[in-house]
């Protein structure tokens, strides 16, 4: 028989909005899912000598789907990192933006 686990709520977060740059109440439980806002991960930003390293060793070109991509071959190292959240407000205006852009 399987084993109910109960959500415990484990901390509160206080996150901006990237896009209206509003306060959202991030909740985070024990089974590791969230509520009050929507994550995207991770942003690295890096420094204009390591991007002018990256561009100086030349790219690659790779198709994948169909689609032609282009990548550096060396890999800028980013000096930080910040995290991309969006308030449900401007998740969803964003997705019903696209919901019917068909191309």
């Amino acid at each position: 028989m399987a084993k109910i686990i109960k959500k415990q709520l484990l901390k509160k977060f206080i996150k901006t909005c990237a896009d209206c740059t509003s306060n959202m109440k991030v909740f985070l439980y024990s089974d590791k899912s969230y509520r009050g806002g929507h994550y995207f991960g991770k942003i690295g930003f890096c420094s204009k000598k390591e991007e002018e390293k990256a561009r100086k060793s030349g790219s690659k070109k790779f198709s994948w789907l169909g689609h032609t991509f282009y990548t550096w071959n060396y890999e800028a190292k980013p000096y930080k990192h910040l995290e991309h959240w969006e308030c449900p407000k401007c998740y969803w205006r964003h997705y019903r933006s696209q919901m019917y852009n068909f191309k």
